[in-house]
């Protein structure tokens, strides 16, 4: 893998993100609306990372959707599935830690955080494991409404699917659901440990993105294109 072909991904999907200003501010505020949407019902901690994970899943669909016509271009001219998902990644990555560090940010300032270090952990768990469910969905997908129905399904069973069911271990946001409870609540559940389903989930979806890519890319000599 060339990391200086990786980085010419990353800024490609930096422009081309930049340019879909109104939908970038829409989705900054998707989190507060979870957030004050469940504030009465004592969720709003665990709201507020699950749309901080959708908000990101939507920019990793944008990211991967927008720049698909493209993609057997970069096949061409020698990118290879792994660089050009890798490098998508690290562009949804930048807009996923200003995000979080900004909600982070703000959600110390309620009262019913008890420990900031399970907050962190769940904001970190839904970048991974939306980040990894949008590029694999919109690298399988190539229109918009099919995908964005599929990521409102997943953000809905996160929210409703039993705590410690097989369902709930195979989503993306399964970690990231348990420690904003554990961020209000001081500690985990006693031996659980939900990063190892998230971590798994999240590299067979990557797993996906990388195949779907590959399949999509028109067939070169690599001899030949370097």
């Amino acid at each position: 893998m060339s990391m200086s072909r990786t980085l010419a991904v990353c800024r490609a999907h930096l422009r081309e993100l930049s340019r879909r200003k109104l939908a970038i501010c829409l989705l900054l505020g998707l989190p507060l609306a979870f957030y004050f949407a469940a504030f009465d019902d004592g969720l709003a901690i665990s709201f507020a990372t699950v749309g901080f994970g959708w908000s990101v899943a939507i920019i990793s669909l944008f990211s991967t959707q927008s720049l698909s016509a493209i993609t057997p271009r970069l096949a061409l001219l020698g990118f290879r599935p792994v660089e050009m998902v890798v490098g998508r990644v690290l562009s949804i990555a930048c807009y996923g830690i200003v995000l979080g560090a900004l909600l982070f940010a703000f959600l110390q300032t309620d009262d019913v955080v008890s420990s900031p270090s399970h907050l962190l952990a769940s904001l970190g768990f839904a970048l991974l494991g939306s980040c990894t469910a949008g590029l694999a969905v919109g690298a399988v997908t190539d229109r918009e409404m099919e995908a964005m129905l599929v990521l409102i399904g997943l953000v809905s069973l996160t929210l409703v699917a039993e705590w410690d069911s097989l369902l709930s271990k195979m989503l993306p946001m399964y970690a990231t659901d348990r420690h904003a409870w554990a961020a209000v609540n001081g500690q985990l559940q006693p031996g659980s440990t939900p990063w190892k389903s998230t971590v798994l989930v999240s590299a067979v979806l990557g797993l996906i993105a990388i195949v779907a890519t590959l399949v999509r890319s028109p067939r070169i000599d690599r001899t030949i294109s370097g």
